[in-house]
């Protein structure tokens, strides 16, 4: 029965990343530079599209939180991948401590999914009681919060201006290769005993907590 699961995981992560990276190297092939980069934009749309799915999908409850977690990593990916040289002058009065990394995109991403997820975690520890239409109340209060913060520390992110001297490391391999992972991270979860769980509970919260789920 564990194998089969596992087998049935497997095959239909690889079925979705193939079909994904196929739709973006047809792009590519047949409209040259201008599929590159809708190929490159759909797999961003698609990985954050499966980060709302492995919450929301799974648990039924709308949830505006990834769209504060991604703003944060994205924040903290283009401070980090951004060049000394141009930090000085975007990001004059930037802390000492976050400039002249200047980080290759690769390490860059494990920084930023590390800071969503701090964000994520101490935030869940508040929320994690709440249900239905109050957890979805929650979230977009932490987005308004999340937003407001970033627009208010000018130093860090220059507010509601460009924020420019990014280098644009997110090519169409790059887009692609995260986006068939998140495709295959959201699709193992959902097979996994907390995906049950959730899942569960969000077909009928009494019968799940009847079976022993921690509701």
């Amino acid at each position: 029965m564990v194998n089969s699961r596992i087998k049935a995981v497997t095959m239909d992560s690889l079925a979705l990343a193939v079909m994904l990276v196929v739709v973006g190297i047809l792009a590519g092939a047949l409209f040259g530079a201008n599929g590159t980069r809708i190929a490159t934009s759909m797999s961003i749309v698609v990985t954050a599209c499966v980060g709302l799915q492995v919450f929301s999908g799974n648990t039924g409850i709308v949830s505006f939180g990834p769209a504060a977690f991604m703003g944060v990593g994205a924040y903290t990916a283009g401070i980090l991948t951004m060049s000394p040289t141009i930090q000085r002058s975007a990001l004059p009065h930037l802390p000492t401590w976050m400039a002249g990394y200047g980080l290759s995109v690769w390490s860059s991403l494990i920084v930023a999914a590390v800071a969503g997820l701090i964000l994520a975690g101490v935030s869940g520890l508040v929320m994690r009681r709440l249900s239905g239409s109050a957890a979805s109340i929650a979230t977009l209060a932490l987005q308004i919060i999340v937003y407001t913060v970033l627009v208010a520390t000018k130093d860090i992110t220059r507010g509601s201006q460009t924020f420019y001297g990014v280098p644009r490391n997110t090519t169409l391999v790059v887009a692609l290769s995260v986006a068939a992972l998140s495709i295959a991270v959201a699709r193992t979860f959902r097979d996994t005993r907390t995906g049950r769980a959730v899942r569960a509970t969000r077909e009928d919260e009494v019968a799940a907590a009847a079976v022993g789920v921690d509701v």
